[in-house]
């Protein structure tokens, strides 16, 4: 039977007891086997934990990287075939071409943004169809617009939505995306200032920023706006999403890049996820072992990769799953009130 593994870090300190809870006041180990579990009687996955925070990895990424490479070789020296990347352990391997490039790394790698990018454009299609609206017809800011998935995504709303809003801190680095990105239906705007995103329908959160970034200083009146969060650690926590809502309560957030994964038991449950799904890179990665795909997908994301992952979702029945905000179903209504 085929073997792959996937590699997650803790999201924050809350995460702790959920993962290491036979480590409380003690040093964490490097990693740790959180689960094992079995697809469709087909292939076996292993969900194997680093001991950092996302904090605690961005402020110390090179010492997050050594880890992400020996958590690696230990799944592979359990006979993993491919090994999916996810969250920061992507990130902190300049999305898995560090590794690929280690002689000690024999198996395949993915960081599984592909399938997270391609599921982030269906579910924003499903939010405006749920607003009433059509996508077309919307602005739709991209926080972390030169990053892994929001360059992806941010190329194929160009011609998917009528205002596109490229919004990052580095603004050399959103010259190069405003100028390389295709010319389509969206008008195309760029800023620094993430107080932008109070222009937008739709505001996908997509960085490797461990901090809230999404405050209630973002915004200046109330009216619809819906959040799509695919960032984890979140760029808008929970503490502050509440925040946000005694002043904007037509202000939602949904749990971006969330897929449903009937007949599939990861043997864990994971504080503010809703049951039955998971996050879509993990959800690739399970896909790629099933399909036998040998192949590296690291680095940049590749379009046409994008709707190949598209595809197997549909194959397996992995689909877009409900919209929910922090693990909880958010009612149909709430997207059409106020």
């Amino acid at each position: 039977m085929k073997k792959f593994a996937i590699l997650a870090n803790l999201r924050d300190k809350n995460d702790i007891p959920l993962v290491f809870p036979e480590y409380k006041n003690k040093k964490l180990p490097p990693f740790k086997v959180w689960s094992t579990f079995n697809v469709f009687g087909r292939v076996e996955g292993e969900i194997i934990v680093l001991g950092m925070t996302g904090k605690e990895m961005m402020l110390n990424p090179k010492v997050a990287a050594e880890k992400v490479l020996e958590a690696t070789i230990f799944a592979q020296e359990r006979g993993a075939e491919l090994i999916g990347l996810t969250s920061l352990t992507s990130s902190v391997t300049m999305k898995g071409k560090w590794l690929q490039k280690r002689q000690e790394v024999k198996i395949a790698l993915t960081h599984g943004d592909t399938y997270a990018a391609g599921i982030t454009l269906e579910g924003l299609e499903k939010i405006a169809f749920m607003m009433g609206r059509n996508l077309k017809e919307m602005t739709v800011a991209v926080v972390g617009a030169y990053g892994l998935i929001g360059r992806a995504i941010s190329t194929k709303l160009t011609t998917m939505c009528a205002e596109l809003i490229l919004i990052g801190p580095n603004p050399n680095k959103l010259d190069r995306l405003y100028h390389n990105l295709p010319v389509g239906l969206a008008k195309v705007t760029k800023s620094t200032e993430i107080n932008e995103v109070n222009r937008a329908d739709i505001i996908v959160t997509a960085t490797s920023n461990p901090n809230a970034l999404i405050t209630p200083a973002v915004f200046k009146n109330d009216r619809k706006i819906v959040i799509y969060e695919v960032s984890v650690p979140p760029n808008l926590p929970e503490a502050t999403y509440i925040e946000i809502k005694k002043q904007f309560p037509n202000i939602i957030r949904v749990d971006g890049a969330m897929v449903l994964i009937p007949e599939v038991n990861l043997g864990i449950e994971i504080t503010g996820v809703a049951k039955g799904t998971t996050y879509a890179c993990w959800a690739e990665t399970i896909m790629q072992t099933l399909e036998d795909d040998a192949a590296d997908h690291v680095g940049e994301i590749d379009l046409s990769h994008l709707e190949k992952t598209l595809l197997w979702g549909r194959k397996y029945g992995f689909l877009h799953a409900p919209f929910s905000c922090f693990g909880t179903i958010i009612p149909k209504e709430e997207f059409t009130k106020g």
